[in-house]
């Protein structure tokens, strides 16, 4: 019996050291306006759940702000195109996090129409291809020239 009293207790610490671990896991990697909502729970469950339920509340309105700031993305050429491409994509990739999945062509389109106006040829060629260059093809082509 002292055996399995002890087991017990032993599991139940360390999964309480492992739900304590979690916690400040989830506590350091959501953004401070998050943290909000999960300061007086102590449970990872808990602040999962609260975080989820927020992030349902709240799947609106980042998404017009993630469509804001796509539309408002645009090429510096100073910068180079890389930067440009990563943020497209990065928005892209938030977007589907939250499920809400842009098409191929409105990506493609903010590619080439994002560009600088000094691409405008290679823009031309790229868009007059048939059939219509994939997301991947564009990237491929723009990161060789700017090379």
């Amino acid at each position: 019996m002292f055996i399995c009293v002890y087991l017990y207790v032993s599991v139940g610490a360390a999964n309480l050291k492992h739900d304590k671990k979690a916690y400040a896991h989830i506590w350091f990697l959501v953004e401070p306006n998050s943290q909000d909502s999960i300061v007086e729970l102590k449970s990872r469950h808990k602040a999962w759940a609260a975080l989820k339920a927020e992030h349902k509340k709240d799947t609106p309105s980042t998404w017009m702000n993630l469509c804001q700031h796509f539309n408002a993305l645009s090429h510096d050429p100073a910068a180079g195109v890389m930067p440009f491409i990563n943020n497209v994509l990065a928005v892209v990739r938030q977007l589907k996090a939250i499920s809400c999945k842009l098409q191929n062509n409105k990506i493609t389109d903010k590619l080439l129409i994002g560009l600088h106006s000094s691409f405008a040829a290679i823009c031309t060629n790229l868009s007059l291809r048939t059939p219509e260059p994939s997301i991947k093809e564009i990237t491929a082509a723009l990161k060789r020239i700017q090379r």
